[in-house]
């Protein structure tokens, strides 16, 4: 039986059989080699050897799986004994992106003093959020609202949302740059995005080879605010 479980601030994938960690306390990466990866096998809860399938499953024994990793990554509160504040090691489950809310529109809607408004109360709160306070803060934000909210909300309505997206792409420029802004972005698109009741994921992804961290909004299969070639090479760690 596994004896350890992720800490409750630490989101964890496999991207290119590296093992990358999400501290959301620190708001900082890690990543373990592939070996350590599949180390971790049979240790911690939710942790298969199915994680890292490019390394040979005959690896995995138990002398493999240091007492060094393991006190290494508890002592980075990475993982806990405490089944009370832990959780298992499950992956994102998140749909594969196919289509997108960023392709040019059909018809330009009007831009109304409401999405104006509304544009500018959430660049408000984002730009307070992440100034002042850190990044756990507003994933707690946006995860406690939906979940309070979200149950109730309607179903995603796609023509909506393809509108409201149009003007926030209208809007946006005035107020700040989507160039190396995934994370303002993202949460930008979800505080206005709420304010017409609609709660999509706010996702996180990385990848390897070389390590990027990237940040977009996503509705089942629909990427509302980026490319699906793009997003589809990042590898979910947190889905919100």
């Amino acid at each position: 039986m596994a004896r350890y479980l992720l800490s409750a601030h630490t989101y964890v994938c496999v991207a290119s059989e590296y093992a990358v960690f999400l501290d959301l306390r620190k708001d900082r990466y890690s990543a373990l080699e592939p070996a350590d990866a599949l180390a971790l096998c049979g240790v911690v809860e939710g942790w298969s050897a199915g994680t890292a399938p490019g390394v040979a499953r005959e690896r995995i024994t138990t002398s493999s799986c240091e007492e060094g990793l393991v006190d290494a990554l508890l002592e980075e509160r990475l993982l806990t004994e405490d089944a009370l504040n832990g959780k298992a090691a499950i992956p994102v489950p998140l749909d594969r992106a196919k289509t997108t809310l960023a392709a040019p529109p059909r018809q330009i809607p009007c831009v109304n003093r409401g999405h104006l408004g509304q544009f500018i109360a959430a660049w408000l709160v984002t730009s307070a959020m992440l100034r002042i306070l850190p990044l756990k803060f507003a994933v707690e934000h946006v995860r406690r609202r939906k979940s309070r909210q979200g149950a109730t909300s309607p179903a995603f309505d796609e023509k909506q949302a393809s509108h409201l997206m149009t003007a926030y792409y209208i809007l946006r420029p005035n107020f700040f740059s989507r160039v190396d802004s995934c994370l303002r972005d993202s949460l930008t698109v979800i505080e206005f995005m709420a304010r017409y009741d609609i709660f999509p994921t706010w996702v996180f992804g990385v990848r390897m080879n070389p390590f990027a961290a990237h940040s977009w909004v996503q509705e089942g299969s629909i990427v509302v605010n980026d490319a699906v070639e793009h997003v589809n090479t990042f590898t979910p760690i947190m889905a919100i």
